[in-house]
């Protein structure tokens, strides 16, 4: 059975610890907590189920509960990985009193505010949290009576909360999602899961991973007029370059480094390229599930977001002529150069 490093670090410090797989009703009966024994305090951190009522009175000084953000906000199974999604700059640690009925809600006992950077990962700052989280639980402990006396409730009205992360979570809609959002999404989610779409193949059609994304940087080249008013999610390349690029609903561009295909290893978008662009297929990013071997659903732009109407209204001569499309038909299966 897996033991947490936090056994090690109590054995170091001569404390007792009494360790469980599971709190389920099958292993109470097995475990020290109803055999007769009592502790003074317990700490409950990341674990999502509810603690029994009959495990929590076992703790005459009661049950702490440490939360990997700000409480009252981003309450919930994912605070770290919905504040990089926000954008946010700062996150934090909150030591509150757990409740058996209503997880992060108990009294606030102590909290310290953390500094994410511009570009925050879910690894590094889950990892810088639970570092300088030790030292702030252990100051905790050594003034608990203290912390009781006071501590302050949580203001319900500024409550926020957070959901599980699943695949769904990093799923991407070419009809909405920016680029600058699917950059986020690539850092909130790493080590647990990627950006995903879906990709119609040669003689597949599969779900797709961006294992390694990028916005673009200074020195990199503008972008033709052409490629910026492609349909969200086609793909396009340079010749001399070692990756993938696509642009999103508002005209941000996407740098794709690394690609992965259901089933199958990541790719460089250099491999990517020489792999599945040289031929028939559908080469553009999908939100929806296709087949293969039916039509692709051609991309439909939510009111007031193409690029080509917009073009054509503001176009000079489109007062005096008909419109005409800024872009020849691009066909599926044409995948486009820089």
């Amino acid at each position: 059975m897996w033991t947490p490093p936090v056994i090690g670090t109590a054995k170091a410090d001569l404390v007792t610890t009494h360790l469980v797989e599971t709190l389920s009703d099958s292993l109470h009966l097995r475990s020290p907590f109803l055999n007769g024994k009592t502790f003074d305090v317990g700490v409950v951190g990341n674990y999502p189920h509810p603690i029994p009522p009959e495990v929590a009175k076992k703790f005459p000084m009661g049950l702490l509960k440490i939360h990997n953000s700000l409480l009252p906000k981003y309450r919930g199974p994912s605070p770290v990985e919905t504040a990089i999604m926000n954008g946010d700059k700062v996150t934090g640690v909150t030591i509150c009193e757990y409740k058996t009925d209503k997880s992060d809600s108990g009294k606030i006992l102590a909290q310290f505010p953390y500094h994410m950077g511009d570009t925050p990962t879910r690894t590094r700052v889950l990892s810088s949290l639970c570092k300088e989280g030790k030292g702030f639980l252990v100051m905790a402990l050594r003034n608990l009576e203290y912390l009781f006396k006071e501590a302050v409730e949580q203001k319900e009205e500024e409550a926020t909360y957070t959901e599980e992360i699943n695949e769904d979570s990093a799923r991407i809609f070419w009809e909405k999602t920016t680029a600058a959002e699917i950059e986020r999404m690539s850092r909130a989610f790493l080590g647990k899961t990627y950006p995903n779409s879906n990709w119609v193949g040669k003689k597949m059609a599969r779900k797709i991973y961006l294992t390694r994304v990028a916005l673009p940087t200074e020195d990199q080249p503008p972008l033709d007029e052409k490629i910026l008013t492609m349909e969200p999610g086609r793909l396009f390349f340079d010749d001399k370059a070692s990756y993938l690029e696509t642009v999103c609903i508002d005209r941000s561009r996407l740098i794709l480094h690394k690609l992965r295909i259901s089933l199958r290893k990541d790719n460089s978008g250099d491999k990517f390229k020489k792999a599945f662009l040289k031929g028939s297929g559908v080469h553009r990013l999908l939100t929806e599930p296709a087949v293969y071997g039916k039509p692709t659903r051609r991309f439909v732009y939510p009111p007031g977001t193409d690029p080509n109407e917009q073009l054509e209204s503001s176009s000079p001569s489109s007062q005096a002529e008909s419109p005409q499309s800024p872009l020849p038909p691009v066909k599926d299966g044409d995948a486009e150069k820089q």
